[in-house]
């Protein structure tokens, strides 16, 4: 189950629903542009576990980050991008549904994503993204909240 909410991923940290926020991240170490900037501006611990994850692990494709913020609640990084740029789709479509089913049985609580995930600076295609979400989340009793600024 899913509902479309307009406004700031991050304010969803505002919902006493709400237990997690999640994006899409690259497997290079990098969180230069976009929600992954603001994310890294706003909660440095994000950006610290996740550099550390790319120095360790070699193959991060399709795996999910989560780091508990100091609000209680948690950021996970969905490793769903080899690499970045704006000159081709990096958004791996297998990669992102591995990413969401382990997002949708993470967590006990509803979760939040940004609307167009992968799509933007990614290159991705959101009415592939919708329905890879729609299929992961049809059959689930879990809330995932799709924020948009628009």
């Amino acid at each position: 189950m899913f509902t479309n909410i307009k406004g700031d991923l991050l304010s969803a940290f505002n919902r006493d629903d709400v237990v997690a926020i999640a994006h899409q991240v690259n497997c290079k170490g990098v969180m230069g542009a976009g929600l992954a900037k603001q994310i890294k501006n706003s909660y440095p611990e994000v950006f610290a576990q996740y550099k550390m994850a790319h120095d360790k692990v070699d193959d991060l494709l399709g795996k999910i980050q989560v780091i508990e913020t100091e609000n209680d609640k948690a950021v996970v990084n969905m490793f769903s991008q080899y690499g970045y740029g704006r000159d081709k789709r990096y958004t791996d479509y297998q990669a992102l549904q591995i990413c969401l089913i382990k997002l949708r049985d993470s967590f006990e609580g509803a979760v939040a994503i940004p609307k167009f995930i992968g799509c933007g600076l990614a290159g991705g295609d959101w009415n592939k993204v919708k329905n890879i979400i729609k299929h992961v989340y049809s059959e689930s009793d879990k809330q995932l909240y799709i924020y948009s600024l628009k």
